[in-house]
């Protein structure tokens, strides 16, 4: 019995998405290689480092890397026990409810490193 694909696009769709697949778990790779770090852990310190005075709200940046609160707060927690700390929390000063994620510089230093570990793997060519 042979399989036939109703819809070109949806074949098109897999594809694209394998290759995605392909090259998110190469850079994954590269980054806890390189850092120690996970992919999500990463992607947080991507967004605070191009936030002003590199801090955001972490329920922003819970919907950015699409976590839900409780593994936000693990993400963050982790990152905040790491020696050298690479993010802290604060309080907003204007909303005690809101709650501030900050890259230290020791966090950006890691940000910059894992960037660099993946630039070659960005620009293949497939």
């Amino acid at each position: 019995m042979t399989c036939k694909n109703i819809y070109p696009e949806l074949q098109a769709w897999i594809d694209r998405n394998a290759a995605f697949r392909r090259q998110e778990q190469a850079i994954a790779a590269r980054i806890a290689q390189a850092t120690g770090l996970g992919l999500n852990e990463f992607y947080f310190l991507y967004y605070l480092s191009k936030c002003p005075e590199r801090r955001m709200r972490v329920q922003e940046a819970q919907e950015l890397i699409q976590m839900s609160q409780s593994a936000m707060s693990r993400l963050i927690q982790r990152l905040e026990g790491m020696e050298p700390q690479l993010v802290y929390r604060a309080t907003c000063s204007i909303d005690k409810r809101g709650v501030y994620a900050h890259l230290t510089d020791a966090g950006h230093d890691a940000y910059v490193k894992a960037a660099e570990a993946i630039r070659d793997i960005l620009t293949e060519k497939e």
